[in-house]
């Protein structure tokens, strides 16, 4: 085989092999693009649920325990000015 055959076949070879490369990498990329529009959009509606809980339990507050107490600090400290 001449070098001038051999060449040719191997550009004919690294054509196809792009060629078969940038259709995988088109398929994966739809197939990823599916995936994640699918993801987000069930995020979207589980967020859209906890925001209506949330808002219908806006309006129950629970009630203190315990009444805070205010802090008195002995004469002289630093935190008393």
């Amino acid at each position: 085989m001449s070098l001038s055959k051999s060449k040719e076949l191997a550009d004919k070879k690294t054509k196809r092999g792009k060629m078969v490369n940038k259709l995988y990498d088109l398929t994966t990329a739809e197939r990823i693009k599916s995936k994640t529009s699918d993801a987000a959009i069930t995020k979207s509606l589980r967020l859209d649920e906890i925001i209506e809980g949330l808002s219908q339990q806006k309006g129950q507050r629970k009630p203190r325990i315990h009444p805070l107490k205010k802090r008195r600090w002995p004469r002289g400290h630093l935190l008393c000015s």
